[in-house]
């Protein structure tokens, strides 16, 4: 359950700046997938074309950018705050970044 009002309010959000979005989980159910298959399914979409950028969503959001980070040509940040999300993209060219579902 961790993170799906997040990704919900997130989904709302880049559909009124005209973003485009796909959910991506593991073949088991949103709620029980683990962090490497579902963080590994996003990096290879953003690796290989099928998607511009890529959020994850997970407890911390840091098991999620380590494992996406190992998909080459993904640069995966695990982002607490604006400043760091703005800071990643700036100086790292981040193309995935991790959300952690449990702040507030």
């Amino acid at each position: 359950m961790r993170g799906l009002i997040l990704c919900a309010v997130m989904a709302v959000a880049l559909a009124a700046r005209g973003g485009s979005i796909s959910f991506v989980s593991a073949t088991r159910p949103v709620i029980e997938a683990d962090a490497p298959s579902s963080s590994g399914l996003n990096a290879v979409y953003v690796a290989d074309g099928v998607a511009e950028r890529g959020v994850l969503v997970c407890g911390t959001g840091i098991g999620m950018a380590m494992a996406a980070d190992k998909v080459p040509g993904v640069r995966a940040a695990n982002i607490i705050n604006s400043e760091f999300a703005a800071l990643c993209r700036e100086h790292n060219d981040a193309n995935v970044i991790a959300l952690s579902g449990r702040l507030k």
